[in-house]
């Protein structure tokens, strides 16, 4: 007697890839298998993989850990410097003068963390999008990290550069110039071309492009506003616009 009809039968088929998000046959095999059931094609993520990513994240994470310490650090020593009836009023206003650091290393902090969530979401689901979409979030955490962290070292060489250099004034802006152009493609990269590169391999382009798209405005939107913050006068409709493109090569105005 047959105990196993044809219509509960289950194939297991192994595809080779080179990355989980690329789709060009006859490659290298990787961590991903496809399994054909009654329910349709799905991907199995390997833990092996789903580690690593959550290694390079603990590692971002770890980037933007240190830089807070440091800017607590900084402000600690600020209060110090500072007369003791107007310390309280510093500690209070800190937050508004430095809202361009503070806001980038929150917002690491939860691409970081949400990357994690994925991985782990992706495993138990099965679901290679939200796979690349946690790789994604890496690449923005980082930006933040450039953002809120090496902006301020930039600050600090620019500042020497402009002010410490008077005997050699030509040799000072040259240093400004690097200091202001060498970043930019870091930052390009960590914000727009490594992240449209995992979409483009993505197997379902709609859903992560959609899930990327929502992610970068949201970031976009929230640095612009905190450049608009620090200037002075109203804040119109232009004004936002403006301060929103520059978000694009924003290691230019750092």
């Amino acid at each position: 007697m047959n105990d196993i009809s044809s219509n509960e039968r289950t194939t297991t088929k192994s595809i080779s890839f080179t990355d989980p998000d690329d789709s060009t046959p006859n490659s290298k095999p990787t961590s991903f298998d496809e399994t054909n059931e009654e329910a349709g094609w799905h991907q199995v993520v390997d833990t092996g993989l789903v580690q690593n990513r959550i290694t390079i994240a603990g590692f971002v994470l770890t980037l933007l850990v240190f830089t807070s310490t440091i800017f607590l650090a900084f402000i600690a020593l600020a209060v110090q410097g500072q007369d003791s009836t107007k310390r309280i009023e510093y500690v209070l206003s800190a937050p508004w003068v430095y809202v361009n650091t503070i806001l980038p290393i929150f917002l690491g902090f939860l691409l970081a963390i949400s990357s994690i969530v994925l991985l782990l979401v992706s495993q138990q689901l099965h679901r290679q999008w939200i796979f690349v979409e946690a790789e994604i979030l890496v690449y923005l955490a980082l930006a933040e990290f450039l953002s809120g962290g090496l902006s301020k070292i930039a600050n600090v060489v620019v500042m020497s550069a402009r002010y410490g250099s008077q005997a050699h004034p030509y040799i000072g802006s040259v240093i400004v110039l690097l200091t202001k152009i060498l970043p930019l493609p870091l930052w390009l990269m960590l914000l727009f071309v490594a992240p449209l590169i995992k979409v483009w391999k993505s197997r379902e382009r709609s859903k992560t492009a959609a899930s990327y798209a929502c992610v970068l405005l949201l970031m976009m939107i929230s640095s612009a506003l905190s450049f608009q913050l620090k200037r002075d006068g109203a804040a119109g409709v232009l004004a936002l616009l403006l301060s929103f493109l520059k978000q694009v090569v924003q290691p230019i105005f750092w």
